[in-house]
């Protein structure tokens, strides 16, 4: 039971990187688009850019802290 609940919380944790990595990806891009087009074209892209950064920042934290459970197990 103990390696069962190890294996989900690092499947949990890998998909919460996976996030983190889209989020990223995203935020990228919002950015790049508002670089080379500026702020009046989209405003879609600068609230892209800021929710992908809080997106990023949450489940950053959250992979992380349950690695840290994990590996406390």
């Amino acid at each position: 039971m103990k390696e069962n609940d190890k294996l989900l919380i690092n499947n949990k944790a890998e998909m919460l990187r996976e996030m983190a990595q889209d989020a990223h990806e995203m935020r990228a891009t919002a950015k790049t688009h508002i670089l080379e087009n500026g702020f009046d074209n989209s405003s879609s892209a600068v609230t892209a850019y800021f929710k992908a950064s809080e997106e990023e920042r949450l489940v950053r934290g959250v992979s992380e802290m349950l690695l840290k459970v994990s590996n406390m197990a």
